[in-house]
């Protein structure tokens, strides 16, 4: 910016020519791999929107708070992490990759820099629940995304317990569906002895439960999950087919 602040400066106020616009490329990140063939995700720009439109409609939301990332960018979850805090004025607080492996620094951190929305991996959520259960800390945490793997209904009902008015989300989806496909706002412990569930569709997604044909299941039978809709990536970089 400095050093060309002085063609910055003649612009006179004018719109800037282009632009991004909703179909194009965003990012391409790579699937784990589980075929043995790790592929390119190529994400849109109105995939990541619908993201972030549909967690801001069921949370809690309140402009410049501070918000915290602590996945790696090569994970999707850093997706949500980033723009969920730069895109609606939020401070970005950038942590380094072993805060994940330290629950108590990571707690300490959230407590003193009065963070406001977080994700929080499967792996540490039990041992941050024991701290946050030790006494009444005056926590600012009132967002909260978990998620990727499932996660047993006791350990969020003890963040539940301690902070009542704190949103929680789980959200359940592949790369592929631009991080989430589906929300469930956790209330109150009615699914002691289960996993929480997955939820149910974002805004413009459509989730279906299809036996090997392709025809629905009746509730209760087993089936594939398919998901469409308008977080649906654009497809695999370089394997059109």
């Amino acid at each position: 910016l400095d050093r060309d602040w002085a063609p910055i400066g003649g612009l006179s106020g004018s719109p800037l020519d282009g632009g991004p616009a909703p179909g194009d490329l965003m990012y391409v990140i790579y699937t784990s791999g589980s075929t043995g063939r790790p592929k390119g995700v190529m994400i849109e720009h109105v995939n990541t929107i619908v993201l972030l439109s549909e967690f801001q409609k069921i949370s809690k939301s309140m402009d410049g708070v501070e918000g915290l990332a602590l996945c790696p960018y090569s994970f999707d979850v850093s997706i949500w992490e980033f723009f969920i805090n730069l895109c609606y004025g939020n401070t970005l607080h950038i942590l380094e990759d072993n805060y994940a492996l330290a629950p108590k620094a990571l707690f300490n951190y959230i407590l003193e820099k009065r963070i406001y929305q977080a994700y929080l991996p499967p792996t540490i959520l039990n041992d941050i629940a024991d701290i946050l259960c030790e006494k009444d800390w005056p926590l600012e945490l009132r967002r909260l995304l978990v998620g990727v793997m499932p996660i047993e209904n006791r350990i969020i009902q003890r963040f539940y317990d301690k902070i009542p008015n704190i949103d929680i989300i789980n959200g359940y989806g592949p790369t592929e569906a631009t991080v989430c496909a589906t929300f469930f706002p956790f209330q109150k412990n009615t699914f002691s002895n289960h996993n929480v569930p997955i939820g149910k569709p974002l805004s413009n997604t459509w989730v279906y439960i299809l036996d090997g044909r392709g025809r629905l299941c009746p509730v209760g039978v087993p089936g594939e999950l398919h998901i469409g809709g308008a977080g649906l990536s654009r497809g695999y970089l370089n394997l059109p087919d």
